[in-house]
């Protein structure tokens, strides 16, 4: 199952992801198991020295419902398109009472 996680690309030499790929063998993990490592290890001590932070989720704009306007809703325009259309079927209904049927 494909995971959900964020991703994040680096770009370096050949060389510096081998020796990842020795010590992360040397550690039992994979390649990037052993960069997520080594990249929390970094962040405790910075931590450590700077102090803990803190990540601050961004505001969510308030949701503001709109009033129930029948021409906000389509209401007004979809009764209009309603009678538009009952109109012209009673018109061809009208027109097929008033044409004479043809003798055969």
């Amino acid at each position: 199952m494909p995971s959900k996680k964020p991703q994040f690309v680096i770009r370096t030499d050949k060389e510096v992801l081998q020796k990842i790929a020795y010590i992360a063998q040397e550690n039992e993990r994979n390649s990037t198991q052993e960069i997520v490592y080594l990249i929390k290890q970094r962040i405790k001590e910075y931590e450590a020295e700077h102090g803990e932070i803190v990540i601050r989720e961004p505001e969510k704009p308030e949701m503001r419902i709109p009033l129930l306007d029948p021409y906000h809703l389509g209401v007004k325009t979809g009764e209009k398109a309603a009678d538009i259309v009952i109109d012209q079927v009673k018109k061809q209904r009208r027109k097929k009472q008033e044409t004479p049927e043809r003798p055969g």
